[in-house]
């Protein structure tokens, strides 16, 4: 999987995880406590581990204990300081979501979050997400095989 590629999935997961993001809470302290040297493996397997976010109407008790278990994990030690500084504020305020069915127009993290703590919030989600991108991929249901094409002749 190219660069680019990675960025694309980590980048199209931006939209909805703000959506969900602007009904919530504060529970950043618990975050600042979550571990800075979580196996990528281990990190990944929480944060994908997203069920209460695959419903229509999902349950505030079940999205804070997704956000409670990644906070649990904590970030792998090579993730940069700003993106460290997003994950406390995103996962914060997850933790302490209460109306997940709450309609929000935010078009970018600095309308949810301000602008200093949106910019640390998209650079988690961008960095956060791309760490994650082969997993990503395997979990896509597979492709059917593409049938052969007949050979043209000029």
């Amino acid at each position: 999987m190219t660069v680019t590629q990675r960025r694309g999935l980590a980048i199209a997961a931006v939209p909805f995880l703000l959506a969900l993001g602007a009904c919530g809470g504060g529970g950043e302290a618990a975050a600042q406590d979550s571990p800075t040297d979580a196996s990528v493996e281990d990190y990944c397997a929480a944060l994908l581990d997203n069920s209460p976010l695959d419903s229509d109407n999902p349950d505030a008790d079940a999205v804070n204990a997704w956000a409670d278990k990644v906070i649990e994990v904590g970030t792998p030690a090579d993730i940069s300081g700003d993106a460290r500084d997003g994950f406390e504020i995103f996962f914060g305020y997850f933790s302490d979501v209460d109306d997940v069915n709450a309609v929000d127009d935010a078009e970018n993290a600095a309308d949810v979050f301000g602008e200093e703590d949106g910019t640390k919030v998209e650079s988690y989600l961008t960095e956060g997400f791309s760490l994650c991108a082969d997993q990503m991929m395997e979990d896509m249901p597979d492709m059917p095989d593409m049938p052969e094409m007949p050979e043209v002749t000029p």
